[in-house]
C-alpha cells in the first residue's frame, strides 16, 4: 500500500500539476474586447431580422410541454429546430407545426454536430438553448429584446435563477456557468466570425470555448438579467466531473482553478491520508486530525465559492459543506482534463487542416490550387474577386475563397458553394500544408504573410488605387517586384506598374454574360415591387448600381433631378461611407435609393432600367477604375451615360458627359436609343466580347507556364 502511494505521488507531483495550470492559462488566455451592455429591461418586441430557435434535448423531453412554457412568444419565432439524441423516443404532438424540424444527434455529440444544425438555420438570429432549463415568464422576448434596441449587439446571454436548494448549490459551485442552459441568442454572422463551435471537441467543451470566442469579437453584447430560467437537473457529482474534465481540456477558468489549487490539493490529500489512517490505524489522533482538516477545508472551499458567486449570502454549514464537496469534484475533474491539454490543443490546431487534406485528396484532376486571401464577403457586393473565383473553378482549378464574415457571410471551416469552389473561414496558416499553392492577392496588406505559405506562386491582382485600400507603399512594391504574375484592371494602373514589371497583364473587369441573360425577365414576369411602384408613374428610369461613396457625384445627380422632374433616378447599392445620407440627395422626390441587392436579384432591376448612368467625380481613384457595372449594363442592352473616366472613354458606345447640361443632353439621347434594335444588339456584342471566362482564360495561359 505504501509503495503504491509513493508511485501515485511520483506520478502526480504537486509542482507539476501547478505548472500545468499556470502554463495552460497562459496559452489560452482569452481577453474580452467587447463592451458589455447591462440589460435589465423587459420587452416583448421581436427582431424583424427573423429568429431560429434551436432546442438541444439531452434527455427525453415532451416537445409540446417544453414549448408551452414559452407561451405566445413561440408563435413569433420563424422556425424551431428540435435536436434530440438519436436513441431518444420523442413524444411528438399529433399536429406538429410546419415550422418545427426534428433532427438527431449522436450519443456523444461534438461541436460539429451543433454547427451543422446552426448552418441549417434560415434566420439571421439564432437562439440556442438546452432543455435542462425551464424558461420563466417572458424569457424568450427578454433574451431577444436587446437586438430590437441595438443592431450592433452580437449576442445576448440569459440568466439562471436558483429556485431550490440543490439548484442554488449548483450555481454557487459554478457548475453551470458555461453550459447552454442559460439560453444564448446570437447573430449567425457572429457565430461564423467566432469560428463556430470547435468541431472535434465534446459538446460542453466546444460550447464553453465558443462562448469565450464570442466575447473576443469586436462588438457589443449583453447579459439579459430579465431573461431568466431555472434548472431542471439536480447538481449531480458525475455531471460536475464531466463538465470540469472538459473545461480542463481547453483551459477555461484556469486562473480561478490556479487560485483554488492549494486549498483543493490540501482537501484531496486530507481525504487520501485520512482514509489510509482509518484503514490501517483506526481511531488514532492523526486520522482524526486529517478528518477535521478535511471538514474545515471543505467548509472554506464552500464559502469561497459562495463569495465568488454572490456577495453577502448567508448559507448554513450543511449547504456550505455540500458546495465545498461539489467544488472538490470540479477540481478533480479539471485536474484530469488538464492532463489532456496537449491532445486537445492538437485537435484545435489540426481541425481545419484535416478537412483541407480531405478536400485535396478528393480533387486529383485539377490544374492547380488557388487561395484568395480575404478582402470581401462572398455574398456581399459580388464583383471582381468573386467572379474570378467562380470562373477559375470552372476552368479546372481548385479555388479557396477566404471570407472575412463581416457583412453577409456566415461561414466556418470549408463550405463548397460550387464545383471546385470553397468559401472558407479558417486561419491562413491552415494552407501551409499546400505545396506551391497559387496565392491570389488583392490587398497589399498580405505581403508580410507570404512566409506563412509553402513556396507559393503569387498572383497580385492590383485592381484599385492604393488610396482605397490604405495599403502601405512598401507592401505594394514588394508584391509588384516579387510576385510571379501581376494583374491590373485599367490602363492607368497598367502604365504605372509596367515600369517595374513589363510582363504585367491588363485584365479589365468583365461580365458573367450567361448569368445576366438567365436573369432576363419574360414579358409577363412581374417587376420587383420597389421598382414597380416607381414604374407606375410612367416616367423613364435612369438607374445606377454599385457602391455609393465619396467618388459618386451627388451634386451632379441633384442638379439633374432638380431640372428633370419627368425622370426617375434609381440608385441600387450599399452606402459605403455615409456620404449618400450626408449629401441631401435623398430629399429629392424623384430620387429613390433601393439599398443593396444580392447578386442573384440585381439584374431583375437592371433589365427594367430605361438607361443606366455612372456619375463619378474624376479623380485619381476613378481614373484608375474599371467599372464592373459597365459591361453588366451592356449585357442588359442599356445605353450608358458616364463622366469622362478613362476606362469608359475607351468605348465609343458610352455617352460621355462632363457637366450637368451635357449630362442632360446625353440622357435624352440615350432615351431615344434604348429601343433601337441595332444599338441594343451592338451593346450585347460588346458584352459577349468582355466576359469573365475570357479574362480567366488569359490568366490561365500565363499560369500554365509557371505551375
Amino acid at each position: 500500500m505504501k509503495r503504491r502511494l509513493i508511485q501515485f505521488v511520483n506520478y502526480f507531483p504537486l509542482s507539476k500539476m501547478s505548472k500545468y495550470y499556470s502554463d495552460f492559462w497562459d496559452d489560452y488566455r482569452l481577453q474580452e474586447r467587447t463592451r458589455e451592455i447591462k440589460n435589465n429591461k423587459q420587452g416583448s418586441d421581436f427582431p424583424d431580422e427573423g429568429v431560429t430557435l434551436i432546442v438541444v434535448a439531452e434527455e427525453e423531453t415532451n416537445i409540446t410541454h417544453w414549448l408551452d412554457r414559452l407561451g405566445s412568444q413561440v408563435e413569433k419565432v420563424n422556425e424551431i429546430i428540435w435536436v434530440g439524441r438519436e436513441s431518444q423516443t420523442l413524444e411528438l404532438p399529433e399536429n406538429l407545426p410546419e415550422k418545427i424540424t426534428i433532427l438527431g444527434m449522436p450519443e456523444q455529440p461534438k461541436g460539429q454536430d451543433v454547427n451543422r444544425v446552426i448552418q441549417k438555420a434560415g434566420s439571421s438570429i439564432i437562439v440556442l438553448v438546452n432543455t435542462r432549463i425551464e424558461p420563466l415568464s417572458g424569457w424568450l422576448g427578454n433574451l431577444l429584446f436587446p437586438f430590437v434596441k441595438d443592431r450592433e449587439i452580437l449576442f445576448s446571454l440569459g440568466q439562471i435563477q436558483p429556485v431550490s436548494p440543490w439548484r442554488s448549490l449548483a450555481l454557487h459551485s459554478q457548475m453551470w456557468t458555461t453550459l447552454p442552459f442559460w439560453g444564448l441568442a446570437f447573430r449567425q454572422r457572429a457565430w461564423a466570425q467566432a469560428g463556430g463551435l470547435p468541431a472535434d471537441l465534446p459538446l460542453y467543451s466546444a460550447w464553453s470555448l465558443f462562448s469565450f470566442r464570442l466575447k473576443s469579437l469586436q462588438g457589443a453584447w449583453t447579459r439579459s438579467s430579465t431573461a431568466s430560467a431555472c434548472l431542471r437537473t439536480r447538481a449531480q457529482p458525475m455531471l460536475a466531473l464531466k463538465q470540469a474534465f472538459q473545461e480542463g481540456q481547453i483551459g477555461l477558468f484556469g486562473a480561478s482553478i490556479h487560485k483554488q489549487f492549494p486549498l483543493s490539493a490540501f482537501i484531496f490529500l486530507s481525504i487520501i491520508l485520512g482514509i489510509i489512517f482509518l484503514v490501517f490505524y483506526p481511531v488514532t489522533w492523526p486520522g482524526m486530525i486529517f478528518g477535521v482538516s478535511f471538514f474545515l477545508a471543505t467548509l472554506v472551499a464552500g464559502r469561497n465559492a459562495v463569495r465568488e458567486s454572490e456577495e453577502g449570502v448567508r448559507i448554513g454549514v450543511g449547504r456550505l459543506l455540500l458546495i465545498g464537496l461539489i467544488r472538490q469534484f470540479h477540481f478533480i475533474g479539471y485536474t484530469a482534463g488538464v492532463l489532456k491539454r496537449r491532445t486537445t490543443r492538437l485537435i484545435l490546431e489540426k481541425e481545419h487542416e484535416i478537412r483541407l487534406r480531405e478536400i485535396i485528396q478528393q480533387r486529383r484532376d485539377i490544374k492547380g490550387t488557388i487561395v484568395y486571401l480575404p478582402t470581401h464577403d462572398w455574398g456581399f457586393m459580388f464583383q471582381r474577386p468573386q467572379q474570378l473565383a467562380r470562373h477559375f473553378a470552372r476552368a479546372g482549378y481548385l479555388f479557396f475563397y477566404c471570407t472575412k464574415n463581416e457583412q453577409t457571410d456566415a461561414f466556418i471551416g470549408f463550405q463548397e458553394v460550387e464545383l471546385n469552389l470553397y468559401v472558407c473561414a479558417v486561419p491562413l496558416e491552415t494552407f501551409a500544408i499546400l505545396k506551391r499553392p497559387i496565392l491570389l492577392i488583392g490587398s497589399p496588406w498580405y505581403a508580410p504573410m507570404l512566409e506563412w505559405f509553402n513556396k507559393p506562386l503569387v498572383v497580385y491582382d492590383h485592381y484599385d488605387d492604393l488610396e482605397i485600400s490604405a495599403a502601405r507603399l512598401a507592401d505594394h512594391q514588394k508584391l509588384i517586384t516579387e510576385s510571379a504574375l501581376v494583374l491590373t484592371t485599367s490602363q492607368e494602373l497598367f502604365q504605372r506598374v509596367r515600369v517595374d514589371r513589363p510582363d504585367t497583364l491588363l485584365i479589365p473587369n468583365a461580365v458573367d454574360y450567361q448569368f445576366v441573360q438567365k436573369m432576363r425577365p419574360h414579358q409577363s414576369a412581374p417587376i420587383p415591387s420597389e421598382l414597380e411602384i416607381i414604374s407606375r408613374k410612367g416616367q423613364p428610369v435612369i438607374g445606377y448600381t454599385g457602391a455609393l461613396a465619396n467618388w459618386f457625384d451627388y451634386e451632379l445627380v441633384q442638379k439633374l433631378a432638380d431640372s428633370h422632374s419627368e425622370w426617375q433616378f434609381v440608385l441600387i447599392g450599399v452606402s459605403y461611407d455615409g456620404s449618400l445620407e450626408r449629401s441631401g440627395l435623398l430629399n429629392q422626390s424623384n430620387v429613390s435609393w433601393l439599398g443593396w441587392k444580392p447578386y442573384q436579384e440585381l439584374f431583375q432591376y437592371v433589365w427594367n432600367f430605361s438607361v443606366a448612368f455612372i456619375p463619378f467625380i474624376i479623380n485619381d481613384i476613378t481614373k484608375a477604375t474599371s467599372p464592373v457595372k459597365l459591361f453588366e449594363f451592356f449585357a442588359c442592352q442599356k445605353p450608358v451615360i458616364a463622366t469622362p473616366m478613362p476606362e469608359c472613354m475607351r468605348y465609343p458606345e458610352v455617352l460621355i458627359a462632363s457637366d450637368h447640361q451635357s449630362f442632360s443632353t446625353k440622357i435624352e439621347q440615350a432615351l431615344k436609343q434604348k429601343d433601337n434594335p441595332a444599338i441594343c444588339q451592338h451593346l450585347d456584342k460588346i458584352a459577349r466580347l468582355n466576359t469573365w471566362a475570357s479574362r480567366v482564360q488569359k490568366i490561365d495561359e500565363a499560369l500554365l507556364g509557371m505551375i
